[in-house]
């Protein structure tokens, strides 16, 4: 093959990469960053930053009881060198309706998820 030919086929990868970037990010921009699940308590809900693995308990205030939004655990799992992506963390419901597993999309790892209206019994543990 040919110089010419070898800078002709480097120039077509570089913009094939470019695109593909440019595409990548656009469906990056189509994930949201953060989700909301239920739990079988219908005052409770999960609270999931999809990029991070942070979690937080959303509880529904009726009457004279106060609703708000307490922490389960906001201790990022991305890692410092690795980029942040929407969608990267997912959540599923057990059969126990206080835990959920934690799926890392990228890497595989999971983590069992609990949420409690007492703040001890709130936590995530890889699994």
């Amino acid at each position: 093959v040919n110089a010419s030919a070898q800078s002709g086929n480097k120039a077509i990868e570089t913009l094939i990469l470019a695109k593909l970037e440019e595409t990548n990010n656009q469906l990056q921009a189509i994930k949201p960053r953060y989700k909301i699940y239920p739990t079988e308590n219908v005052y409770i809900s999960i609270k999931l930053d999809t990029a991070t693995g942070k979690l937080w308990m959303i509880q529904i205030g009726l009457g004279d009881t106060y609703g708000g939004t307490v922490p389960i655990d906001e201790t990022s799992l991305s890692g410092f060198s690795e980029e942040v992506r929407n969608g990267r963390f997912e959540l599923y419901p057990t059969k126990n309706m206080y835990n959920f597993i934690l799926l890392d999309t990228e890497l595989g790892r999971t983590y069992q998820v609990q949420w409690s209206t007492e703040p001890d019994k709130r936590w995530r543990v890889r699994l």
